[in-house]
């Protein structure tokens, strides 16, 4: 979503020169758009350039179409839907958000300034449809204009700025030793946030060892911590994953990025436990190993986890999942009673990403590993098919599927201690501007034809 552009002509709108029907269904187009882009930042069928081709040009078309109609489109479709009730938005969040994003960068700056002043006084239906707006908005003065409300706000609007300010990578202008050592966890968590958004930013080792012990803010303290490489946070994450009881699916994958084999051992043996199987097989598929393989594999033909796995080998391997290594998904009738110590009970079963994963044909890709084993070292990461570097994981995030590369640029940034970023969930545009920077960055450093090793704060057996 990158700037709108000022229509070309300075005549004056007139609300009969106005084609209201076109202007109405711009906004119903923009929201359905809105919503269609956010989905599929998380799918497993679209890449980069099909979200930019396919949703976001269409996306931006229609809020440029909100714009050109000027100040009589503001004032009557816009501009009422600052001040809706909060049971209104929760029916139309989309067309809050999308209208936001007209007003904050396509008109006057009166209208902007209406989008910041509603943000302030909103409930959290509202704010939440105009945080996106700010998160995803070009204007260069968000921080500037946001900064008083970090004083001047309540919890609520506290950390809804600081998760703007984060998705924008941009700093406060206040220290966030007040926020992280409040007695609000949701301030501190968005403080969180906004320190792994910003690596650059002070924080102390003992703050750090508070926030791990916090139940809610245990996950990002500890992604924060790994990122700056506190040995503490890398404990608590291993302590966590050797326990074999449910966590969050985070670990798992941190420790697939940066485990040694003995790391990678004690995630293997987490297969055993079916609860824990989807997050694992989905952690493997970022270890590059080839034991991670060999385990994906052997649980190709699981009912229930068997596309992950499938996803996993494919993406340590580079074998692309055609009609030869799929099938038909099989209808045996009704399953067997699956044991109560077994069951997933807290698992979500609406549809998910994983539902629109092909279904491996296991004999034949199991087939395909036999022969291909082989020309994979063990002492090795790979990363689809390749040896593991800058430059192959840089190119991964401009061609992986969207949903695996929220996790290849988490490694990105881990690999380089915070120095190289990227905003899997901003616009397709500010991405592409990030990725280009970031190849800049990754050439000159040296690494672009290196392992990309992990961190070298811990031993690794490797």
């Amino acid at each position: 979503m990158d700037t709108l552009a000022q229509p070309f002509f300075e005549l004056e709108r007139r609300p009969e020169d106005v084609l209201w029907d076109v202007v109405e269904r711009h906004l119903e187009e923009a929201a359905f758009f809105w919503g269609q882009w956010a989905r599929h930042l998380f799918t497993s069928d679209f890449t980069l350039t099909a979200l930019e081709e396919r949703l976001e040009s269409r996306l931006l078309a229609h809020l440029q179409g909100l714009v050109v109609g000027g100040a009589p489109v503001a004032e009557r479709l816009l501009l009422p839907l600052l001040d809706l009730e909060e049971d209104a938005v929760e029916e139309e969040p989309l067309r809050v958000s999308a209208g936001a994003r007209a007003l904050l960068d396509g008109w006057s700056e009166p209208a902007a300034s209406a989008v910041f002043e509603s943000f302030a006084r909103a409930g959290p239906r509202l704010r939440s449809a105009l945080q996106r707006a700010l998160e995803l908005s070009e204007r260069p003065d968000v921080a500037r204009r946001l900064g008083p409300l970090l004083v001047d706000g309540g919890p609520e609007v506290q950390s809804a700025v600081l998760e703007v300010l984060a998705f924008r990578e941009e700093e406060p202008q206040a220290s966030l030793d007040a926020f992280l050592l409040g007695d609000e966890p949701r301030v501190a968590l968005a403080a969180l946030h906004l320190l792994e958004a910003l690596p650059q930013l002070p924080f102390k080792a003992e703050v750090l060892r508070k926030l791990l012990t916090h139940p809610t803010l245990r996950e990002s303290a500890i992604a924060v911590g790994l990122l700056r490489g506190h040995r503490e946070a890398w404990t608590q994450c291993s302590q966590l994953v050797a326990a074999r009881e449910p966590c969050e699916r985070s670990l798992y994958v941190w420790t697939s990025l940066l485990g040694g084999r003995e790391d990678l051992r004690k995630l293997l043996e987490c297969l055993g436990t079916p609860r824990l199987r989807g997050d694992v097989l989905w952690a493997l598929g970022f270890s590059g190993r080839v034991e991670a393989v060999d385990a994906c594999a052997e649980l190709l033909g699981d009912k229930r986890q068997g596309r992950i796995a499938a996803e996993a080998l494919c993406a340590i391997t580079g074998l692309e999942l055609e009609e030869q290594f799929t099938r038909e998904p099989s209808d045996d009738g009704p399953e067997e009673p699956v044991p109560l110590e077994e069951d997933e009970l807290d698992a979500d079963l609406s549809l998910s990403p994983e539902a629109s994963l092909p279904e491996p044909d296991p004999e034949a890709v199991r087939e395909w590993w036999r022969t291909q084993r082989s020309r994979f070292d063990v002492r090795t990461r790979y990363l689809g098919g390749k040896p593991l570097s800058g430059e192959v994981l840089l190119g991964a995030l401009e061609t992986a599927p969207m949903r695996r590369r929220h996790v290849l640029a988490r490694q990105l940034a881990l690999g380089s201690r915070g120095a190289f970023r990227l905003n899997t969930l901003a616009s397709t545009r500010r991405q592409r501007r990030q990725l280009t920077r970031l190849k800049e960055l990754v050439a000159a450093s040296g690494r672009a034809t290196d392992s990309w090793k992990p961190e070298p704060w811990r031993h690794h057996d490797d």
